[in-house]
């Protein structure tokens, strides 16, 4: 009857530790679909607010084609600044696909990617009104206001993954390390880039500024596939096709 009692209890112990352990893994679930919805919103209103630009104002008859043709600037910026936006948008949502819970360090540094996202109509509102009054000063000041801002969400990200690639608890997959550490290189050399144009665009020339945004955005929109577990998968394939 001892053996059978002390049977009992540890099997009574076990199924306690399996129901708590269920408890936290759906705890910490919860948090992360949370900051993820949070996120989620945040960048909606962002994308939002970008449109407060796109303003006429008043205008009289037989005007309005002329006045469409002088905000081509504000039109421009609004759709590099959604595209930015976009991106960010959906490498975020391919990070988190790749983490089961999240951390402290992990919220802050998410939170420096939002903050970036939520100035952003700000510096795209100087760009249009720089390009549009074609003030070479203006233009310089508001190519390297929007290039910094740039940067810091660059760093923002670099930050958000060196965190996840230090904590194995915060992956869905544990041998993922090389594709945390992959992509935060690959952050710090988006951030290099941007902090790059802006300073070119201010000593040397706005435009050349724009474009080298441009081709970031581009470069910066892969990375979401980098994070995938097929693109993982692959490389050692692509690696060895050469060979063979």
């Amino acid at each position: 009857m001892s053996e059978l009692s002390d049977s009992n209890q540890s099997d009574s112990d076990s199924g306690a530790h399996s129901e708590v352990r269920i408890i936290a893994i759906e705890r910490e679930e919860i948090e992360t679909i949370r900051t993820e919805f949070f996120s989620d919103a945040v960048l909606a209103i962002a994308l939002t607010l970008l449109v407060l630009d796109l303003d006429l104002g008043e205008f009289r008859q037989a005007e309005l084609s002329g006045l469409l043709t002088r905000e081509l600037e504000t039109y421009t910026a609004f759709f590099v600044s959604f595209l930015y936006i976009a991106v960010t948008w959906h490498n975020h949502h391919a990070a988190f696909n790749r983490l089961k819970s999240v951390s402290s360090p992990l919220l802050v540094a998410n939170f420096g990617i939002l903050l970036g996202a939520t100035l952003l109509p700000f510096p795209t509102g100087i760009v249009a009104t720089a390009f549009r009054v074609e003030s070479l000063r203006d233009e310089q000041i508001a190519v390297l206001l929007y290039g910094l801002l740039a940067f810091v969400m660059s760093v923002s990200w670099t930050c958000f993954f060196h965190v996840a690639s230090r904590d194995p608890h915060l992956w869905k997959d544990r041998g993922e390390k090389e594709m945390w550490g992959r992509v935060r290189n690959f952050a710090g050399f988006i951030a290099v880039g941007y902090f790059i144009a802006a300073i070119l665009g201010f000593f040397l020339s706005p435009w050349l500024s724009i474009a080298l945004f441009a081709g970031l955005l581009i470069i910066q929109s892969t990375q979401a596939h980098r994070m995938s577990p097929g693109h993982k998968r692959n490389a050692p394939q692509a690696a060895a096709s050469p060979a063979s």
